[in-house]
């Protein structure tokens, strides 16, 4: 049986910029060897791309991209870019919710990095987190 930490909202429509920025605040990992984050992006209209890095750190001092579960194999669709497995960061030029599944490798703490590519106005970001318990 597999246990799940209760989810916790990190961010709630946070504005995106143009640069990398942490959005919300960081999930404490130290007990689970998998995560979801379910992403809301509210794009703007003239918005055209959200690029998401998840990332982990051992010390709180130190952070690293963590890499995705992603099959390779398969192409995936529903605006999310294709990417191999251990492919580090998430691109999706479509509004809505998404899933992005983690391995946690160990790490004490995740957190998530987002941007959007165009000028302006980019839309908000929503990022609830929940942990898989080791046993």
């Amino acid at each position: 049986m597999v246990s799940k930490s209760k989810a916790v909202t990190l961010a709630s429509a946070v504005a995106l910029t143009g640069s990398a920025t942490t959005v919300g605040d960081t999930f404490d990992v130290r007990n689970n060897a998998r995560g979801s984050l379910a992403v809301t992006w509210a794009k703007h209209a003239d918005e055209t791309l959200l690029t998401l890095d998840v990332q982990g750190t051992l010390d709180d001092v130190v952070w690293f991209t963590l890499p995705t579960v992603i099959n390779g194999g398969a192409t995936i669709s529903s605006g999310v870019a294709a990417a191999a497995h251990g492919a580090v960061k998430y691109t999706r030029d479509v509004t809505g919710v998404f899933h992005v599944p983690v391995e946690t490798y160990g790490a004490k703490r995740l957190r998530v990095q987002a941007s959007s590519a165009t000028g302006g106005s980019r839309g908000t970001l929503t990022v609830v987190a929940a942990g898989e318990f080791l046993s």
